[in-house]
C-alpha cells in the first residue's frame, strides 16, 4: 500500500494518471492481484518466495503475519477461498477509471449528458457555456460593462435586426429544430416497425412439440 499511496520523491501527492502509476497499476499491480486470487495457497505456503507476495520488494512490516496465517489455517474453514475473494475484490475495485476522476473524461462526460438533455445544442454551445462558468462572465460584464458598451451592443443588435440576420438566424435555428424532431420521430418509428416484423416473424415461427417425431427426425 505504500508503494501505491506515497507520493514519488519531491511531491506531495500521488498522480494516479501519471505514466509511472499506469504503468505500476497495469503491469504489477493488477497481475499481483490477479495472481494471489487465482492461487491463494501461495500465501500460506511457506516455499513461496517472497517475491512473490510483496511488490515493493521490502521485508513484512509486520513479520508474524504469514506464519499466524499458517499456524492458524487449521483451524479457519476456507481460509484460501477468503484469501482468494479478497484479492478478486481488489481486482474488482482496480477496474476501468471513473471519469470524474479525470478532468478531460468529465468534460466528455458532462458533454454526453448536457446533449442528452438538450437535445438542440452542440459541442460548440456546450464549450461556450463551460467557458462562461468557468470565467464567471456574468459577474464580469456587470462589474467592467460600461453604460457605453451596453449601447454599443444595443446598436450592433438593432443593426442585424435591421439586415434581416437575426431574423435568418431565427428561422434557420427553428429549420434545424424541425429537422431534429423528425429525425427523432423517424427513429422512433423505425424502431417500432422492426420490433413488431421481428415479433410477427417469431409468431409465424411453428414450435414443434412432437417429441417423437423430434427424436425420429434426429436419430435419437
Amino acid at each position: 500500500m505504500s508503494l501505491i499511496h506515497s507520493p514519488p520523491n519531491g511531491t506531495n501527492f500521488v498522480n494516479a494518471l501519471s505514466p509511472e502509476m499506469i504503468e505500476l497499476h497495469h503491469n504489477r499491480i493488477v497481475p499481483f492481484c490477479k495472481n494471489l486470487a487465482l492461487h491463494p495457497e501461495k500465501v500460506l505456503d511457506p516455499n513461496t518466495p517472497q517475491i512473490e507476495l510483496i511488490l515493493d520488494g521490502q521485508p513484512f512490516i509486520d513479520k508474524t503475519i504469514i506464519p499466524a496465517l499458517q499456524t492458524l489455517a487449521p483451524e479457519l474453514l476456507n481460509l484460501n477461498l477468503m484469501i482468494s475473494a479478497m484479492f478478486h475484490e481488489q481486482l474488482a475495485l482496480l477496474g476501468q477509471i471513473l471519469m470524474t476522476n479525470d478532468s478531460n473524461e468529465g468534460g466528455l462526460g458532462s458533454l454526453c449528458g448536457y446533449i442528452k438533455y438538450t437535445p438542440s445544442s452542440n459541442a460548440h454551445t456546450f464549450s461556450s457555456l463551460v467557458r462562461s462558468k468557468c470565467n464567471n462572465l456574468e459577474a464580469f460584464i456587470s462589474k467592467l460593462c460600461q453604460q457605453d458598451d451596453q449601447s454599443y451592443v444595443m446598436h450592433l443588435a438593432w443593426e442585424l435586426d435591421a439586415s434581416g440576420e437575426a431574423k435568418w438566424f431565427q428561422e434557420e435555428y427553428l429549420r434545424l429544430q424541425k429537422e431534429q424532431a423528425e429525425l427523432a420521430r423517424k427513429k422512433v418509428k423505425d424502431t417500432a416497425r422492426k420490433k413488431a416484423d421481428e415479433l410477427q416473424r417469431l409468431n409465424t415461427i411453428g414450435i414443434v412439440v412432437d417429441q417423437v417425431g423430434i427424436k425420429l427426425q434426429f436419430g435419437i
